[in-house]
């Protein structure tokens, strides 16, 4: 007997935030090179606000249960600037994985042909490759509008939009 388990997107709650921020944060230590040698409390005092932040201005779609919107099985944080999207960090519950749930979020969120990631390990970036989703690693996109602001900038001067 096969049991088929429906799914929807959705956008993320407040109520959310805490699976979020804990999968993010664990995700992140132990699995971005980035942060490999850090010693757990530095890391989580200083990462965690700066992915608060990074919640704060960015956009969350969530893959849920179609009968239980409340149960999360993944989710995706972003943010789109136009001609390009920022990937912050995709995550799909262990159990649920290799059915299709991070797929079915990009294609929810649509990203543009140019992509950033702030945050990478070695699966995200077989996972992108494996979807032939081009990707490139700009972490101090990962610290505020500021940054963002510039890198437009950057980018328009240099020719790299949609127009």
């Amino acid at each position: 007997m096969t049991v088929k388990l429906l799914v929807e997107t959705r956008k993320g709650f407040e109520s959310d935030l805490p699976l979020i921020l804990s999968s993010w944060l664990k995700g992140a230590y132990h699995f971005c090179p980035a942060f490999k040698d850090m010693p757990k409390s530095l890391y989580y005092g200083v990462h965690e606000p700066c992915l608060k932040a990074i919640i704060a201005t960015s956009d969350v779609m969530c893959v849920v249960d179609h009968e239980d919107p409340d149960h999360i099985l993944g989710y995706v944080i972003y943010k789109d600037y136009g001609f390009f999207t920022v990937l912050h960090w995709l995550y799909i519950k262990q159990q649920f994985r290799g059915f299709g749930m991070g797929a079915h979020l990009l294609e929810a969120i649509k990203p543009k042909k140019i992509v950033f990631t702030t945050h990478e390990t070695p699966d995200s970036q077989r996972y992108f490759n494996k979807r032939k989703l081009k990707t490139c690693y700009v972490p101090h996109l990962r610290h505020g509008e500021w940054h963002i602001d510039n890198f437009v900038t950057f980018l328009q001067l240099r020719g790299f939009n949609e127009t």
